[in-house]
Parts: structure tokens; C-alpha cells; sequence
């Protein structure tokens, strides 16, 4: 299923649209960073308010979907100065330029099932990531599964969005 959604922004878009909960505690968290690297950017959920807010955001995802969705956005709201939009693989990718926050939202390093490409993906942002930088990775753990087990409308969420996508 997660595959179809990242193929359809669109969809992406109305399925997240009310998640806003991270925004701003991201906010909070990077209020003295002025440039930050994003993992997973999708089609703009958090690059979108942090540039909004003066950042200036890489914007790293591989979903050209997601990235043509997020270039709308960014050219909508006049953010081409604030994000730089890359197309790229967050395993492999590595940049020239040395960074002091990089940030992983909403479990995009649970997408990394390999225990050696994760080590990849956190050793090639070590290589570019500054000595006093941050790296803020949301995880998706057993506990939060024990948490969303038994509510009624993440259950009912997942089987719908089952029955169109599969």
C-alpha cells in the first residue's frame, strides 16, 4: 500500500492532511537552524511550513511523483529561494557541502528495512553532518504499533484504504 500512496501525491496529500502534530514541534526543535537537510520530503508536509518560517530547505526525496507535487507547491507560494528540491535515494545520498540539521520526519527511516543499507544511509549523512549538528530521526516503534492497535479509526483507515489499493 505504501508504494501506491507514494506514486499518487494526491493521495498522499489527503491521507496526511490532518497530521500536523510534528509540524510544530519541528518548528520548535529548529528554530536555531537556518538551513536543513530533509529526508523524505514527499510532497512538502513539513519542508513546506519550515520554509514558510525562513528555513532553507534541501528537500531529498526519490519519488518523482511526490517531488513534481512538491515543485508546485513551492512555485505556488514563491519558496524557490527557501527549498532546494533534490532527486535522490536517502541510502545513497551524500553531499559536498557540510550540513548542521538533517531531519528524518514521520518514520521515513522505517522505510529502510535493511539493517546495512540503514548503516549506509547514517554513515553517508556522518560524512556531511558537522560535529555539533543534529540529526532528528522519527522512528516507528513496537510501542507505538501497541498504541494504534486498538484504535477504532486507524483500523478502519487501514482496512479502507486496503480495499481500494491492493
Amino acid at each position: 500500500m505504501l508504494q501506491t500512496i507514494l506514486k499518487k501525491p494526491e493521495l498522499y496529500d489527503l491521507l496526511y492532511q490532518d497530521v500536523k502534530e510534528d509540524i510544530s514541534l519541528y518548528k520548535t526543535l529548529l528554530k536555531d537552524y537556518n538551513e536543513i537537510v530533509e529526508y523524505g520530503a514527499g510532497t512538502g508536509r513539513i519542508t513546506i511550513p519550515l520554509a514558510t518560517e525562513g528555513k532553507r530547505i534541501i528537500a531529498i526525496d526519490n519519488e518523482e511523483n511526490m517531488l513534481k507535487k512538491l515543485k508546485k507547491k513551492i512555485q505556488k507560494l514563491n519558496l524557490e529561494k527557501q527549498i532546494q528540491v533534490v532527486n535522490a535515494d536517502m541510502i545513497t545520498y551524500n553531499q559536498n557541502k557540510e550540513s548542521n540539521c538533517v531531519i528524518m520526519p514521520l518514520t521515513v527511516f522505517n522505510y529502510i528495512i535493511d539493517e546495512e543499507k540503514q548503516n549506509e544511509c547514517l554513515s553517508n549523512i556522518h560524512k556531511y553532518l558537522s560535529k555539533e549538528g543534529i540529526l532528528i530521526i522519527e522512528l516507528l516503534t513496537k510501542e507505538t504499533f501497541k498504541e494504534i492497535e486498538n484504535d477504532k479509526y486507524v483500523a478502519i483507515s487501514i482496512s479502507y484504504n486496503k480495499t481500494i489499493f491492493f
